[in-house]
């Protein structure tokens, strides 16, 4: 009940040789769940997490993620520092908090290093009218 992402309940009772039995579930109808997709255009597989489930992407793939509640998402980047033999390459996290309809891009910038983006929406505009088309009678 204390949990802001629970917006529906239900409640239902059973009697069975004498005992009654009580049931009570929180939940949010599936119109709500949050539904984003980690892209990785990279050359590199990466490595992340959604709310402390570990999953890997290939490179030029899209996983489609869908939760109840509004998950933490930790994506870890591959870092090439001068890093000695026999040690395990540096890692960098990148944390963000998706929301419906979020689309995060792992890519490769102009290094070649891979850098994770949280994709804009894009704007829907009106296309202005063309000069031929406003002086046409």
């Amino acid at each position: 009940m204390m949990n802001s992402s629970v917006t529906q309940t239900g409640v239902g009772i059973a009697q069975n040789g004498g005992r009654y039995y009580a049931v009570q579930m929180f939940g949010r109808p599936h119109s709500r769940i949050i539904m984003f997709k980690v892209t990785n255009t990279s050359n590199e597989t990466i490595s992340y997490a959604v709310a402390g489930d570990k999953y890997e992407l290939q490179p030029n793939t899209v996983r489609t993620h869908r939760r109840c509640r509004q998950p933490q998402l930790e994506i870890k980047l591959p870092q090439e520092d001068a890093v000695a033999e026999n040690q395990p390459a540096k890692e960098q996290k990148v944390e963000f908090t998706p929301a419906v309809g979020d689309q995060f891009i792992v890519t490769a910038d102009e290094e070649g290093k891979p850098v994770a983006l949280k994709a804009e929406e894009e704007k829907k505009s009106e296309k202005p009218k063309s000069d031929a088309a406003a002086n046409k009678s």
